[in-house]
């Protein structure tokens, strides 16, 4: 029979479908032809046969609650099925019924309503063909498409925009009543429903991408989460993290199982150290590591060489630790404090003897001015005290200060020297 669609097409994109209940199978109707020869829902069929006597309402019909008309029949008229009182011809209008155990729904003009039907705010959905025609769906699960709805077995009312348990399974429905699949969010957060509209608890693998749902309460984990005695970190989409991370607290690193790395990590020829409390990476900072400091650029890579801090210049070893004492870099001699690692300047004594500095840190040899004057230091960087001979010329070095006297003259061994300028002996 032809039967006409009363839910709008933009909801679900169906001018008609066949019924699919889960764990019900669907099952073929018969049909029978009335006097005229018109196929009539199967649910009639039985008044028809019955001799039931008809009831004769003086005028149409109306209600909200569906009732059992006495008796009648059923019509089509221009494709459109009606009950009509036996006796009378007048047809049900505006009103619920129920008919053989089967409950219908007819519109104004009479005609019965198939697919979906909207009442106050409320849808529900009649069968669109087959042997029950125009009967509402009270089987509770139904599958339209690919997308399942459920609508109460009791009132047959569509449920929607609420999360309902279902057979001792907790199932969502969007606003549309459709059952949701997929990533959803909720107040507590964002879970993950299957295909058959479960919840998805523990590890989650979608398109090569690794998530972890609470396994109490399945909402997705962000950040850094502890796992089987493992740690893992997510990012703020879920996803599980490898390689670098920026979480709020700082950047961590993951392996490519996604596990979370503490300690030192060696990574493309640099070095740096995941704090093993936390797993920060340690960055633009000093930090002491078994007994050694080590220091940390802005990008977390260990520093080496030389590092200039608020208190002067040190030198990092390529094991990035701080050196001590005597330091040849390129063929230069430096000294670092034995103490704080410093890099000295100027005119220090070590183990007894006296070396010079220029204010790169390197040690003089031969000449040197600073600030007091001029200095001189053998090949060996001991400074020169006393008379010094240098390329033929005699200097002398002020034996307190290692200061070269210079356009001067000066009692020595109480002898009067005089010094030029250059600070050569003259006479």
């Amino acid at each position: 029979m032809k039967l006409r669609m009363t839910k709008r097409t933009a909801l679900l994109g169906l001018v008609a479908a066949a019924l699919i209940i889960p764990g019900v199978k669907a099952t073929s109707a018969d049909s029978a032809q009335s006097a005229t020869g018109v196929s009539i829902p199967q649910a009639a069929q039985m008044d028809l046969q019955s001799g039931v006597n008809p009831f004769s309402p003086s005028t149409v019909t109306t209600s909200t609650t569906p009732y059992a008309p006495s008796g009648g029949n059923w019509q089509n008229i221009g494709g459109d099925w009606r009950w009509a009182a036996n006796g009378t011809g007048l047809q049900i209008a505006s009103t619920w019924a129920k008919i053989n155990g089967h409950i219908y729904h007819f519109e104004s003009t009479g005609w019965m309503n198939t697919g979906w039907y909207k009442e106050d705010g409320t849808w529900y959905y009649f069968q669109p063909s087959g042997g029950y025609a125009g009967a509402l769906h009270t089987a509770g699960w139904l599958k339209l498409g690919e997308t399942w709805y459920y609508l109460d077995p009791t009132t047959g009312k569509m449920i929607a925009d609420t999360e309902k348990i279902i057979n001792g399974k907790l199932y969502l429905f969007d606003i549309d009543g459709k059952m949701k699949t997929g990533w959803v969010s909720m107040s507590q957060g964002w879970r993950y429903i299957d295909a058959l509209g479960d919840r998805v608890f523990g590890w989650l693998k979608l398109n090569g991408t690794w998530y972890y749902l609470d396994p109490s309460t399945g909402i997705m984990q962000t950040g850094r989460r502890a796992i089987n005695g493992t740690t893992y970190v997510f990012n703020s989409s879920g996803a599980m993290s490898t390689g670098w991370t920026k979480l709020k607290e700082g950047w961590r690193y993951s392996d490519s199982n996604g596990v979370e790395y503490l300690g030192w990590l060696g990574l493309n020829g640099a070095w740096y150290y995941l704090d093993p409390s936390n797993g920060v990476m340690v960055e633009n900072a000093s930090k002491t590591i078994g007994g050694r400091t080590y220091t940390f650029d802005a990008n977390g890579k260990m520093k080496t060489g030389w590092v200039s801090n608020s208190d002067g210049w040190r030198y990092l070893n390529a094991s990035g630790y701080e050196t001590y004492g005597w330091l040849n870099d390129r063929g230069t001699w430096y000294y670092l404090d034995p103490s704080t690692g410093i890099m000295k300047t100027g005119r220090h004594t070590i183990n007894e003897t006296t070396y010079v500095f220029n204010a790169s840190g390197a040690m003089s040899t031969g000449w040197a001015r600073l600030s007091d004057g001029w200095h001189y230091s053998s090949t060996s960087g001991a400074e020169a005290v006393g008379w010094a001979i240098v390329n033929g010329y005699w200097y002398y070095m002020d034996p307190s200060t290692g200061i070269m006297v210079a356009n001067t003259s000066k009692n020595i061994g109480g002898k009067t020297y005089s010094f030029d300028a250059s600070g050569v002996w003259r006479s």
